[in-house]
């Protein structure tokens, strides 16, 4: 065995074909040189990093809601942990490369319109009551609360408008590209 870590010298100048999730995220389609990122798409990116973080918020929000909220809505707090999971993860991946894989928001965006689809469905449907969200001991300690009616119509609105934003900025950086 040799002396200083093993392997012959000619593994050790053999180029690795594993690639680190770095290295993964960072590499670009095999062709002639990209030009620079534009304005949107840089806007894009930023827009990505910021939806990964409040993804990320969001997921956390919703594991200690398995755990601290009511059991009635442990279920739904799992299932929301897994797609903020999901979703951040996507939008960390798009974001490593808009221009290559941007496209990867539109699942994003499928499941952000399955949410207002269904948020839709049952507020046309006249029953918004509802106890979460936001999670009870997180309204306790921000020291807001909504109206049970207003929970359902409020988050609605906002994930619509977190859709309609998402897409433009898609379809933006897309065109510029």
């Amino acid at each position: 065995m040799r002396r200083g870590g093993g392997g012959s010298s000619r593994d050790r100048h053999r180029p690795s074909t594993v690639l680190t999730m770095r290295e993964w995220l960072m590499t670009s389609s095999v062709g002639p040189p990209q030009a620079p990122t534009t304005r949107a798409e840089r806007q894009f990116q930023l827009a990505l990093h910021l939806l990964a973080a409040y993804f990320a918020v969001q997921a956390v929000l919703y594991f200690v809601e398995v755990f601290a909220g009511t059991p009635d809505s442990r279920p739904y707090a799992v299932n929301s942990f897994s797609k903020d999971v999901l979703f951040g993860a996507l939008s960390l991946v798009a974001a490593a490369d808009v221009r290559h894989r941007g496209g990867l928001v539109t699942f994003v965006l499928v499941g952000h319109l399955a949410i207002v689809g269904a948020l839709a469905a049952v507020c046309l449907a006249g029953d918004t009551s509802a106890t979460f969200p936001p999670p009870r001991w997180l309204a306790d300690a921000l020291g807001m609360d909504l109206a049970e009616g207003l929970r359902l119509p409020a988050w609605l609105a906002a994930a619509g408008a977190v859709t309609a934003w998402m897409a433009w900025l898609q379809r933006r950086a897309r065109r510029t590209a």
